[in-house]
């Protein structure tokens, strides 16, 4: 099937293309026989090291968060098959995940980490996934408080509730969980909590709501619609045989890789189309023909490898290509010629680097479900930093290529002439880099999560079962506003370069039924075809104790040499809000409010301000 990792997708910053990824995902789904999928993952990136931050949708910003909920859940449930938004809430670590317990405030709850779960059930998600950890001292797949107080009463979900895999630890029907997953009566070795003997003591009012939620939810999206199979063992041999995958769908895969890549850096070593007739181009490093290992991976559940990310969410796909196949192959149609070195010897490698007209250093590292990453650098992250720090200055340029789970520290980067990474990116991982590499599609992916210059600039995770998010509103990219940075939230350059111009500075009048409305010019002023994401950040009124520079709007353009196109954004009276404490609701803030418009939350181009 269709194998493009979460992040990869997200990291495209297009919201059309996570709405075709998540139809590709809908269709290979029915065609087996299944009727729901275990996703979106949409936890906010609260802690760097997460092990699963590979597998959310949402980076570290609610806003972008959101939009990508909203195009998966529409592609996965135009297909037929229920979505399941997860882990409700708060499951920002692998770390103690069964037990620790996420000591947050209602205020940060719903400004921060609710929202991609509002966005996917404002779009009709069929079911809520609860989650491990507790929530403010309750296990969230008994917390009434989210699941009745949130889900029900608040945003007036109509679909079920289903726990994760052994994350029921009571009879919690009335505190809101409909269907209890396999795995719980391991907490006392003998009875699942939602036996037929236990249920038989619920109210069997209750029981039915439980049931309705669900066939409800079938009927809504289409579950009993000229199904492929029936239930009951008629859809075995559709889930294990069928070829549900398609030339489509992998042209579709390759697509989204190779949008999905950040070009960080570039001093104009990139693209490789402009080498001269004949060049050498030397791959370096262990990381670009790194072994996929497939028998590890189908003996162990948790195993994840520098193209996709280890645990339930892994989808193996064995004919992934490596970065150096793909890398040979294309420069040889280009007449170039490609040597390699993948001892991840500094000596030799840069004995290989004189031969060359070009470098290509590759690092990765892996992420895997149950299990915090122990660090932020790469794998070959020594190798890399050593091999540019006894490069002798002016000779050779080298381009770092990188496959992460996440953010990872680049320390060497100021040695480096260009820089790209690529979030694990699947089945086309090799094609994808060949396309970037030489030119073939211009990078247009940009980071939504930031990358430090140093962890401790990082939430790290919490060791305690007790974890206080002591940070508050300052989560990601908004913590770091007045400190050093690598990379930005937001960030990512081209191969062109793109203007900005006001048309309509921000205003409040004749904005229809948005609060604030604006009109931006943005113009290739390049010399090649390529993509720019507008991003929109405000910043409320001084009194209003918010995090400056907060993502409202981004759209993703596709411009040829000097084409020019208009951007009209809109600010609801939502954005203009923050969460009341005092009457539990969304209260629209006045007051002077600060517009910012350009390429990442810290290449602006555009300023202005609005009195709300």
């Amino acid at each position: 099937g269709i194998n493009a990792e979460y992040g990869g997708v997200a990291s495209t910053w297009d919201a059309s293309l996570m709405l075709a990824w998540g139809t590709a995902l809908g269709a290979e789904h029915r065609a087996k026989g299944a009727n729901v999928i275990l996703g979106p993952g949409v936890n906010l990136n609260r802690v760097a090291r997460g092990g699963r931050n590979g597998e959310y949708i949402t980076g570290e910003d609610p806003f972008f968060g959101s939009v990508m909920a909203t195009q998966y859940v529409l592609g996965v449930q135009s297909q037929k098959v229920m979505a399941v938004t997860k882990h409700f809430a708060l499951n920002n670590q692998e770390t103690n995940r069964n037990t620790v317990n996420a000591i947050v405030d209602e205020r940060v709850l719903h400004e921060v980490y609710l929202p991609p779960y509002e966005a996917a059930v404002k779009a009709g998600v069929a079911c809520v996934m609860c989650s491990y950890n507790l929530i403010n001292g309750t296990h969230s797949c008994g917390n009434s408080p989210t699941l009745n107080g949130v889900l029900r009463d608040q945003w007036s979900f109509q679909g079920w509730v289903m726990s994760d895999w052994a994350a029921t630890h009571g009879v919690w029907c009335e505190e809101g969980l409909d269907q209890d997953m396999p795995g719980s009566n391991v907490d006392d070795g003998n009875t699942d909590y939602y036996s037929p003997d236990n249920l038989s003591r619920v109210n069997p009012t209750t029981i039915d709501t439980m049931v309705y939620r669900i066939l409800l939810q079938m009927i809504t999206v289409g579950v009993f619609d000229a199904p492929v199979c029936q239930n009951g063992g008629g859809c075995n041999s559709y889930l294990y045989s069928a070829v549900a995958t398609n030339a489509k769908h992998v042209a579709l895969a390759r697509t989204i890789a190779a949008q999905s890549a950040q070009l960080l850096k570039n001093d104009g070593v990139l693209p490789l189309d402009t080498l001269a007739a004949g060049a050498t181009i030397a791959l370096i490093g262990s990381a670009c023909d790194s072994d996929y290992n497939l028998n590890a991976l189908t003996n162990t559940w948790n195993l994840g490898n520098y193209y996709v990310v280890g645990g339930s969410g892994r989808v193996i796909n064995p004919n992934t290509p490596h970065i150096l196949d793909a890398i040979t192959a294309r420069a040889q149609q280009l007449g170039y010629r490609v040597v390699h070195d993948s001892s991840n010897n500094v000596q030799s490698s840069l004995q290989l680097l004189k031969s060359a007209s070009v470098g290509i250093v590759c690092g990765a590292t892996t992420s895997t479900e149950s299990i915090d990453r122990s660090n932020l650098l790469v794998d070959q992250d020594s190798f890399i930093s050593q091999f540019l720090s006894q490069k002798p200055a002016n000779s050779t340029p080298v381009v770092v290529a990188l496959q992460t789970p996440g953010a990872v520290l680049t320390n060497w980067r100021d040695n480096a002439n260009a820089i790209v990474n690529m979030f694990l990116a699947g089945q086309e991982t090799g094609n994808a880099w060949a396309d970037i590499l030489f030119g073939d599609v211009n990078p247009s992916g940009r980071l939504p999560v930031t990358f430090p210059a140093s962890e401790a600039d990082t939430v790290m995770p919490c060791q305690s079962t007790e974890c206080p998010y002591q940070e508050g509103l300052y989560v990601g990219y908004r913590a770091l506003m007045d400190k050093t940075v690598a990379f930005p939230f937001g960030h990512g350059l081209s191969y062109t370069q793109f203007t900005y111009d006001w048309i309509t500075p921000p205003t409040t009048s004749g904005c229809n039924l948005d609060a604030v409305c604006m009109k931006v010019k943005v113009t290739n002023s390049g010399g090649r075809d390529g993509s720019e994401v507008t991003q929109m950040y405000v910043t409320y009124p001084t009194d209003a104790g918010e995090p400056e520079g907060q993502l409202r709007q981004f759209e993703k353009l596709t411009l040829s040499v000097g084409q020019s196109t208009s951007v009209s954004f809109g600010l609801s009276s939502r954005d203009l809000s923050l969460w009341n404490t005092t009457t539990h609701a969304w209260q629209m803030f006045t007051g002077t409010w600060t517009i910012f418009v350009g390429a990442s939350s810290r290449d602006i181009r555009l300023k202005s301000s609005v009195n709300v």
